[in-house]
C-alpha cells in the first residue's frame, strides 16, 4: 500500500481498492490490491541487496522482498489500465488458534 500510494500516482490523486475472501484452505485467505496508476509488476522488481550492511544498502525495496519471500503465493496482472495484486496468505494447520 505505500508504495501504491507514493509511486503509483505520481503525486496525484488515486483509488485503490482492496478485496479479500476466504481462501481454499483452513487459515488463509486472498487479499487483491487493485489500482490505476502507472503500470508495476512488483514480483519481477529486482531484490535489494539483503547482505550488505545497514549503511551500505539503498534505501526502499525491502517492502517487495518481505512479498516475494514470505507470502505463499503472489500475483500480478494488468487488467486495462489497472495493475492488480493478489496475495495467498497461508497460516496453514496448526492445533492452536
Amino acid at each position: 500500500m505505500v508504495n501504491i500510494i507514493q509511486h503509483a500516482y505520481s503525486g496525484g490523486e488515486g483509488d485503490v481498492e482492496l478485496r479479500w475472501s476466504a481462501g481454499e484452505r483452513p487459515r488463509s485467505f486472498i487479499l487483491e490490491i487493485e489500482d490505476r496508476g502507472v503500470p508495476f509488476d512488483l514480483l519481477s522488481a529486482a531484490d535489494p541487496d539483503v547482505q550488505s550492511g545497514m549503511a551500505d544498502r539503498k534505501i526502499g525495496g525491502l517492502g517487495i522482498y518481505f512479498i516475494k519471500t514470505l507470502v505463499p503465493g503472489a500475483r500480478y496482472r494488468r487488467e486495462g489500465d489497472r495493475n492488480i495484486l493478489t496475495l495467498i496468505l497461508d497460516r496453514g494447520e496448526s492445533e492452536t488458534a
